[in-house]
Parts: C-alpha cells; structure tokens; sequence
C-alpha cells in the first residue's frame, strides 16, 4: 500500500466565515515532498510570501503526474449559507445557522470525496485510511467528511497554495477549479 498525504485549507475571509475556495492536494508522499522541497524554505501561508517571489511560487506548484491529484472548490460559503438562510426565512421554515453550515460542510465533502475515489482507488487506500493536513479552518470539513485529521504538513501548504492562487485568479494550470455553488443552492437544501 502506498503512504498517500492529504491537504485540505481555505482561502478567504477566516474572521468572517467568508470562505471562497477550498484547496485539496492528495498523493503519494514521495511526489507530496517532491512538489514541497522547492517551496519548503517559503512560508506556510502563500499570503505570507514576498510578492515579488508569488509568480515563481506558482510555477513550482505542478501537479501533472498520475501520483497526485489537487483541485480547489469555489465555495462562496457565506453567500450561499445567507441564501438558504433568507429562503428558508420566507418559506416559513426556522433554521439555526449552524445546522446550514454544518450540511453545507457535509454537502461539499461528500462532493470531495466523488471526486477522490477513483484516484485513491488505483492506488489501492480508501479515503478512511487517511490522515487529512489541515488547520483549524478546516478542521469543519474534515469532520463533516467523517475523516480522521491533524495539524498541517507538508500537503497542507501545498493545499494552502492551491486554495490561495484560486482566491487570488492566478491558478497554475495542473490545479483543476470545480464550481458546486450554483448545484448546492437547488439541488441539496431546498427539495
């Protein structure tokens, strides 16, 4: 069995629950650390490096090979949490909050873990064999995915990069962006 790493961060508004995307990275270690060594001496957070070192940051991120997979999910999670928030208001339905965000969580993971299967399935590990990188932010995630967690590594920084690039339109052309936000609202909270 090959030892496979998972990253998962948001990028986004953290003070505000103002999440826009969600950066995944997963692969087998050797080629996690392989894509980590040239970005290790720079700073957790992309938000952290020098600008004028961003555009080479971004050129290192290449996640072409079979043995990896990163994506990143536009997720406009306020937005759409407040959207729910109103219909349901309107319709005559009373929701907590924290319930909405807690399916919305629920809802983006499952998407998360369609979109892992047939990869970790050729490398023969099942999604609930693996430790997931993330920091606090995601933590909500991680748990809504029913998937076992701990603090950052080196797949987290990378997922930390993936997700920032996004936030900041300037994604390298191996990270794949997957847009939920316009299924969510109609299909998976008001039917």
């Amino acid at each position: 069995m090959n030892k496979i790493l998972f990253g998962m961060d948001v990028s986004g508004d953290a003070t505000k629950s103002n999440y826009n995307y969600l950066g995944i990275v997963v692969g087998i270690s050797e080629r996690i650390i392989q894509i980590h060594n040239p970005v290790q001496h720079f700073p957790d957070h992309m938000a952290s490096i020098d600008k004028s070192r961003i555009e080479h940051v971004i050129s290192i991120l290449n996640f072409n090979s079979v043995t990896e997979i990163a994506f990143c999910i536009k997720l406009d999670r306020k937005n759409i949490v407040n959207k729910i928030m109103e219909a349901k208001r309107h319709g005559g339905k009373n929701l907590e909050k924290g319930k909405v965000l807690r399916t919305y969580n629920y809802v983006i993971m499952q998407e998360v873990r369609k979109k892992l299967e047939n990869f970790l399935f050729s490398h023969g590990v099942s999604l609930t064999e693996i430790i997931v990188q993330c920091d606090s932010d995601c933590m909500y995630f991680a748990k809504a995915g029913a998937l076992d967690h701990t603090r950052k590594g080196v797949a987290y920084k990378l997922a930390d990069y993936v997700a920032w690039c996004n936030n900041k339109n300037k994604p390298p052309d191996s990270i794949k962006e997957i847009d939920f936000t316009t299924e969510i609202l109609p299909l998976r909270f008001y039917h």
